[in-house]
């Protein structure tokens, strides 16, 4: 029963910050069709960014976020910007093989630049645990999912509140009709991409 118990207390901790992930897609899916297979690669580039200033700078993992966020948007930016808007148009399965391509690139000059070997930042919070009849609880990981419950949270109150969150979801429900009422599309498909590229860049 505690074997049970762990497992399921595990599997809450991992997908809640997976749960960032995929709503990251689904935003970007939702409002410019666009299936991002290379949203695994951004999150590992990420973390790359993250290791490595942890590593040389000493910087708390949590507080890279402030150096890696900007970095990950940016080139996020650059792909919107060179290859999907030109792409904005064509077929579903045009933007597909992009970002298809997008992930081998990044995910090949990631193996030439670090290899393909496993590595971890340590940290007082990636081996303490909380313990609670019998079952272990990283700090870590509860951490991890506090974070990301509160940027969802953030994020449902910004389309649900703030005007370009109502412009995002016009535009999620019928694109054509949100242009009619005067939204520029384009600024909210490149806001919208790069949303979902730092949700990645989070986990």
């Amino acid at each position: 029963m505690i074997i049970l118990l762990q497992l399921f207390v595990t599997g809450i901790l991992l997908g809640g910050v997976y749960a960032l992930m995929a709503v990251g897609l689904s935003l970007i899916f939702g409002v410019m069709g666009v299936i991002n297979v290379a949203q695994g690669a951004f999150a590992v580039f990420a973390a790359y960014l993250t290791y490595w200033l942890n590593r040389l700078l000493g910087i708390d993992p949590f507080l890279t976020l402030v150096i890696v966020l900007p970095g990950v948007i940016l080139v996020g930016f650059c792909i919107q910007k060179i290859f999907l808007r030109r792409a904005a148009s064509s077929h579903e399965l045009v933007t597909l093989l992009i970002m298809f391509g997008v992930a081998i690139v990044i995910e090949n000059c990631l193996l030439a630049a670090w290899t393909g070997d496993f590595r971890s930042i340590p940290s007082w919070y990636s081996t303490a645990m909380l313990s609670f009849g019998g079952v272990f609880i990283s700090w870590g990981r509860l951490l991890a999912l506090v974070l990301a419950g509160c940027i969802i949270a953030g994020l449902i109150i910004f389309l649900k509140k703030a005007p370009t969150g109502k412009a995002i979801r016009a535009t999620a429900q019928h694109r054509v009709l949100a242009v009619t009422l005067g939204i520029d599309v384009q600024r909210i498909s490149d806001l919208v991409f790069m949303i979902g590229i730092a949700f990645a860049a989070v986990l």
